[in-house]
């Protein structure tokens, strides 16, 4: 490269995945970063920036030691390139979606620059698309009693949004919208249930799928000029599309707003899902503070875990890496033990459990923090401030159309008072049998600037880590709904209800530090736990 070039790669695949398949996942072929959110810079082979949000910082300031690791919060891309004078951005085009190199390009106005694109890494770390999508897994269920609307129902309705929008054809490229539409899952990603395909959909509703080395003869035998409405997709898919003349229409994702809007049928699965997984992890937890916990490290506990709830009969598999970290590995917010460098459990300490299932009728994640031996006073005093947050954000009654970023100050306000904080937003999106991370914009967290509204799926997590020596996360599964005392208003008013139902450790509970509204709640909760 010359010295106003740089390459870029990020974390995804060419279907812009959270968590990419395997044979394409270029981030950790090139870098190997496991990440869901990373971005390497290549400036020449002796200089690189790495940049990640706070969940990785430590986990990738502690691997990627040939990078200058830097936080998305304290920095941008464009102020990057322009530091080192860059001219020419280098990267593979399948794995950069549209709206990114149009914003990065929005940002050198009037100056020289350009993005070339570059799919040469295809050759050299042997990026092959042949086998990468398996078939559609049987589907003999009752689609309603699963799904509550039919494949043939989400059809009908996408059908008149295309017409609405005026276009001819549209094109997913999303796996999980397009299993959400055709009421299917696949088994190409290990933790979202989805098969890795493109799918067209014509203006009168017919549909075809394409994969493995026909993914991108999206383009073949349609008419002259077509317009063929997108979400967002590839830089390569667009300039395919524009490149053979066709006409790229941007809709709004009309599907996902769909999908994170559960059904009274999915919801109604979602809940005994959650009881089950419920009884699970309390059963797992009282083992483990029965003395369980000794000759195991931190990965034979996870695979212990998993044979638990796969002796349910509705268990499928992991719904994400699991996060199980005993002492210091605990403050590594996305800390993954592997079986030749984890810790064992012994001595004292705290262990943190983050796990969620892919279940028959559901998706479920959930995190409690377990005191191995007697805690100490200050992990019982952050243990029992994260509590009031979690707490405080389950108590929460608010207005219909108020966003999660604006409730995101109620789990960390007893943490700010002691200036303590944590690098990470307090809930995400949970979707159905797909994505454990669902909703652009959906959650609880300073950037969740979607409106909650009844029938989202939404997860409650605050927590606090001390590096080096312990971290803390407390996670509940939680539905929104309508306040049935509120209806009469001239605005209707909404809460949340729990899903989750888990005890807390109360060997790690400050109780001087909670109200009486706090000891009672929590008294309530502990009455519902699944013994």
């Amino acid at each position: 490269m010359q010295g106003d070039e740089c390459y870029i790669v990020k974390t995804g695949d060419d279907f812009l995945s959270e968590y990419p398949i395997d044979p394409l996942n270029r981030m950790q072929k090139i870098v190997g970063f496991e990440g869901s959110n990373g971005i390497a810079i290549f400036f020449s082979a002796a200089k690189a920036v790495f940049i990640t949000d706070g969940r990785y910082i430590l986990q990738a300031t502690n691997t990627l030691t040939n990078f200058n690791v830097m936080d998305f919060s304290s920095t941008t891309i464009a102020q990057i390139l322009k530091q080192h004078s860059i001219k020419k951005v280098l990267l593979n085009s399948k794995i950069f979606s549209q709206s990114f190199c149009s914003n990065l390009c929005k940002k050198f106005v009037g100056e020289e620059f350009q993005i070339i694109c570059n799919q040469s890494d295809e050759r050299v770390f042997d990026i092959c698309y042949d086998g990468i999508s398996e078939a559609f897994a049987e589907n003999n269920c009752n689609q309603a009693e699963v799904y509550g609307l039919t494949a043939e129902e989400k059809l009908s309705k996408t059908k008149a949004k295309m017409q609405e929008a005026g276009v001819d054809f549209l094109l997913v490229t999303n796996p999980e919208n397009i299993c959400y539409l055709l009421n299917k899952r696949g088994a190409d990603n290990k933790y979202t249930q989805t098969k890795a395909c493109f799918m067209l959909i014509s203006a009168e509703g017919a549909c075809k799928i394409y994969d493995n080395q026909n993914l991108y003869n999206f383009t073949e035998n349609l008419p002259t000029s077509a317009k063929i409405g997108l979400f967002d997709c590839s830089f390569f898919v667009y300039n395919k599309i524009l490149g053979e003349g066709h006409i790229p229409m941007f809709l709004e994702n009309f599907v996902e707003k769909w999908m994170i809007i559960k059904s009274e049928q999915e919801v109604k699965n979602i809940e005994q899902t959650c009881l089950l997984d419920s009884k699970i992890l309390t059963n797992f937890i009282k083992w483990i503070k029965k003395g369980g916990w000794r000759g195991r490290s931190e990965v034979s506990l996870a695979e212990e875990l998993e044979k638990q709830r796969a002796k349910s009969g509705f268990f499928l598999h992991n719904s994400f890496d699991t996060i199980s970290a005993f002492g210091a590995n605990g403050a590594v917010i996305h800390y993954k033990p592997q079986p030749h460098n984890c810790s064992k459990i012994e001595g004292l300490g705290l262990y943190l459990l983050d796990s969620g299932g892919q279940f028959k009728y559901g998706t479920t994640d959930t995190t409690r923090t377990i005191s191995i031996g007697r805690p100490t006073k200050e992990q019982k005093i952050n243990y029992t401030l994260v509590l009031k947050g979690h707490i405080a954000l389950a108590c929460a009654v608010f207005k219909n159309g108020t966003s999660g970023a604006e409730l995101d100050i109620l789990a960390r306000q007893f943490l700010y008072e002691q200036g303590k904080n944590y690098s990470h937003g307090t809930g995400h999106g949970i979707g159905y049998c797909l994505n454990v991370h669902e909703g652009k914009g959906v959650g609880i967290s300073q950037g969740a600037t979607l409106p909650l509204q009844p029938a989202m799926l939404v997860s409650n997590e605050p927590g606090y880590y001390k590096n080096g020596a312990y971290g803390i996360r407390l996670e509940n599964m939680m539905l929104v709904e309508k306040h049935p005392l509120h209806q009469n208003l001239h605005q209707d008013f909404l809460r949340f209800r729990m899903l989750t139902f888990i005890p807390f450790d109360k060997t790690l509970i400050e109780t001087s530090l909670l109200t009486k509204a706090e000891k009672l709640w929590l008294k309530n909760y502990h009455k519902k736990c699944v013994c």
